[in-house]
């Protein structure tokens, strides 16, 4: 890495405390650990980790699915390495993981996961060609407007994450 980081190791105080939360088979991901670098912006990021984490409709599956899906689009290795062994250790099989990244496949999701990550795909690939009717035809499966938008900036924040660590992480 470019610039210095506190390895999991020599973490203390809220540092550790963040870096305990994640279990030991799947390890701390590597763009959180980047982010030590700036202890301010970390526990910020893990305010939006917290956030997601605790959500009331999008399912712990569903966040790492997107998340797995918009790093394979994006090349971002680390955090497609990390959700990857998450999946894992959520019971998919890697058959299925391999199909989370691809728009219109079959998903180990829950139809009405499908169809969210299905439009968040879509959005990455192409934003402008989102319309009124994508939105309309994934509200019709119980979602809501908010969940919409959480669902983005969470892809969002994959694609951003994914710029930081080519630029600062993958070396």
């Amino acid at each position: 890495m470019l610039l210095s980081i506190v390895e999991p190791g020599a973490a203390t105080g809220r540092l550790k405390e963040i870096y305990d939360i994640f279990p030991a088979e799947v390890g701390i991901p590597k763009t959180l650990q980047l982010y030590s670098a700036s202890p301010e912006l970390l526990n910020r990021q893990f305010g939006f980790i917290s956030y997601f984490r605790e959500h009331p409709r999008l399912s712990p599956g569903f966040s790492a699915s997107l998340r797995y899906a918009v790093a394979v689009k994006s090349g971002h290795g680390a955090c497609q390495l990390f959700n990857r062994n998450l999946l894992r250790k959520m019971g998919l099989e890697e058959h299925e993981i391999e199909q989370l990244a691809q728009t219109r496949s079959e998903k180990a999701l829950e139809a009405d996961e499908q169809v969210l990550l299905d439009f968040v795909l879509k959005a990455v690939d192409d934003p402008a060609s989102v319309n009124s009717q994508d939105i309309e035809a994934v509200k019709a499966h119980g979602y809501q407007e908010s969940d919409l938008l959480d669902a983005m900036v969470m892809a969002g924040n994959m694609i951003s994450s994914s710029v930081v660590w080519k630029t600062f992480g993958d070396r």
